[in-house]
């Protein structure tokens, strides 16, 4: 067998094992991040302007 055809091989295996990796990191913040009633549709506001202004 051809030794660069080997480690192009090897390289691709590692390159989608690597971005199934990701894939499944993000889907778990994102699990993570969602509200209990399900996926917000809005942008999420954080910080001093997320509560109300108290004087």
């Amino acid at each position: 067998m051809n030794i660069d055809y080997t480690q192009r091989v090897q390289r691709l295996a590692r390159i989608r094992l690597r971005a199934e990796v990701a894939r499944r990191r993000a889907e778990r913040l994102r699990s993570s991040e969602e509200p209990p009633g399900g996926r917000s549709t809005g942008p999420r506001r954080r910080g001093a302007d997320a509560t109300e202004p108290t004087e």
